[in-house]
């Protein structure tokens, strides 16, 4: 989980426990597959795997996401 106005440092997500190293990123049409909804308007809320946020997302308040009509994991 990121803010819109920040990237993925696949480096460090690459040392998070349960993440692959070479971090590969899925395809538009595998997001779609497992989530129901395009890339970039996945929400979390009933989201059923593991979610990683980066601390500038976790500190913020008062502010909404997307969410995605069907929720698997990838």
């Amino acid at each position: 989980m990121l803010r819109a106005d920040h990237e993925l440092n696949a480096v460090k997500a690459q040392k998070l426990e349960g993440v692959a190293s070479p971090l590969r990123m899925a395809s538009a049409e595998r997001v779609l597959e497992a989530t129901g909804t395009e890339p970039g308007s996945v929400g979390l809320v009933g989201l059923k795997c593991r979610v990683y946020a980066d601390h500038s997302a976790l500190a913020l308040a008062d502010v909404s996401c997307a969410a995605p009509t069907r929720r698997t994991c990838i």
